[in-house]
């Protein structure tokens, strides 16, 4: 949902270095899909990466603007912040995969202005993830990090979807059934898992 789009720019160096005759119709695409949500500026609009709800939905659920909710899927849930907004259409609620991140290490992984510290408990095919250390400013060599204000990552999603392979592209799907309710332990990015679960469900159409 969030993302910083990138133009597609296309110059004359695009063709010679491809190769093709600068009179060409054809002209060679960076693989480049979007700016990375690292960049501060982009960060800094899309702090929180929130579930977006729309009113009608959110008043269905007794829920209220920036509480917390938690979204239970086949295999595990995420707790994550809800968003009022008209920008969805009712009976579907979204939440990006771009952002969200985390981290096991002070330095190590992602950026911090972008990603929180956490701890992962695993045990057998179970794992769970919770927040340790939030967003917050440090020392860099670029000043803007002493400048962070804000204080959530918000949580990634990525991990509590199984696999579920289109039957005709084979292509992975990324909407998938949720229930969404009022958060009951009242902690932000709390992420259980099961990865043991989708195990023995990926069957073609004919066996299904």
């Amino acid at each position: 949902m969030y993302r910083c789009a990138s133009r597609e720019k296309h110059t004359p160096n695009d063709a010679d270095d491809h190769g093709l005759p600068r009179a060409s119709a054809e002209w060679p695409r960076r693989p480049r899909g979007h700016a990375p949500a690292t960049r501060s500026g982009c960060k800094e609009i899309s702090r929180t990466n929130p579930l977006w709800v729309h009113p009608s939905d959110l008043a269905a659920l007794h829920l209220e603007n920036a509480e917390l909710a938690r979204v239970t899927t086949r295999i595990g849930y995420f707790v994550v912040r809800v968003w009022e907004t008209e920008g969805i259409h009712p009976g579907i609620v979204g939440c990006s995969h771009h952002v969200g991140r985390w981290r096991l290490f002070r330095s190590i992984g992602g950026q911090q202005q972008a990603s929180a510290r956490v701890d992962l408990i695993r045990d057998g095919s179970t794992f769970l993830f919770r927040h340790k250390v939030p967003v917050g400013p440090f020392a860099s060599s670029d000043p803007d990090t002493e400048r962070i204000w804000w204080h959530e990552a918000g949580v990634n999603q990525n991990l509590t979807f199984p696999v579920q392979p289109d039957p005709a592209s084979g292509m992975h799907c990324w909407h998938q059934k949720v229930t969404v309710e009022r958060e009951r332990v009242g902690e932000l990015a709390h992420v259980p898992v099961d990865t043991a679960q989708p195990r023995g469900r990926l069957l073609s159409p004919r066996q299904r």
